[in-house]
């Protein structure tokens, strides 16, 4: 579920706040919230000496809200949307993941990619996103909680409509370095809660995009061993780079 909440004000160049003809056809006061795009996907992993070798391939579901081109009714003078919930498309979700224990720590390294290929029904195609996180973890206490830290850097490429980048306003590309800290509850030997925050330590935008103030998220989540051989905590109990940031910058920019 997102939840988009935004208020604007116009200020003339000497910074006073003033009123504009036709204020609501471009961006207005206003809270949306509906379903994002699922994500459909498996992992695979297999211990190679001392390491825990990891992929994943799967794709995103389009069942999240899209608009029209936001930038035909704008010259149309009709009102707009500008934020929606979902692509409109079926898109490539892949990575791969590295994890070793040292000591008492749990040292993962892991990159991530959502791949869009075609335009939807309204000529809009979402930007790539790439992701490396570094993450480090260890257990406290009865091993019952699990304290992972995170770093984060976060590229997306221009969104498009028709196949035209417009500079003017929606996503022309962005970088996002964030810092996490995670907070995990094993509460019995299948079921798991989460929780996690993160805040940007450096953001570059191109575009009229929004800036991200942070991150919060809450975490479910229960283990299915489809195959034989022993699993266990390091191998499925921890969260790699990609569940932790599943959509975040589709939430922190206007399409």
């Amino acid at each position: 579920m997102r939840l988009y909440h935004t208020s604007i004000r116009y200020l003339d160049p000497g910074g006073s706040q003033v009123q504009i003809e036709n204020p609501f056809v471009h961006h207005r006061n206003e809270t949306l919230q509906g379903l994002g795009d699922p994500w459909l996907y498996g992992r695979a992993a297999k211990k190679v000496g001392s390491f825990l070798v990891g992929g994943r391939l799967g794709m995103t579901l389009p069942l999240g809200r899209t608009v029209e081109d936001p930038f035909v009714l704008g010259d149309m003078g009709i009102a707009h949307e500008h934020s929606q919930f979902g692509t409109g498309t079926v898109g490539l979700v892949a990575g791969a993941d590295l994890s070793r224990e040292l000591g008492r720590f749990h040292v993962e390294l892991a990159a991530l990619t959502l791949q869009t290929f075609y335009d939807n029904s309204h000529g809009y195609r979402a930007g790539d996103r790439y992701a490396v996180m570094l993450g480090i973890a260890s257990h406290v206490g009865s091993k019952r909680l699990r304290l992972r830290t995170t770093v984060e850097s976060v590229w997306e490429t221009a969104e498009t409509w028709s196949g035209v980048v417009h500079t003017d306003d929606g996503n022309v590309g962005r970088t996002d370095i964030l810092a996490g800290l995670e907070a995990t509850w094993q509460l019995n030997d299948r079921w798991r809660v989460g929780v996690s925050v993160k805040l940007p330590a450096y953001t570059h935008i191109e575009g009229g995009q929004l800036e991200a103030l942070g991150f919060a998220g809450l975490t479910i989540g229960t283990s299915l061993q489809a195959f034989g051989g022993r699993g266990g905590e390091d191998e499925h109990g921890h969260s790699h780079a990609g569940h932790s940031h599943d959509g975040d910058h589709e939430d922190e920019h206007e399409h």
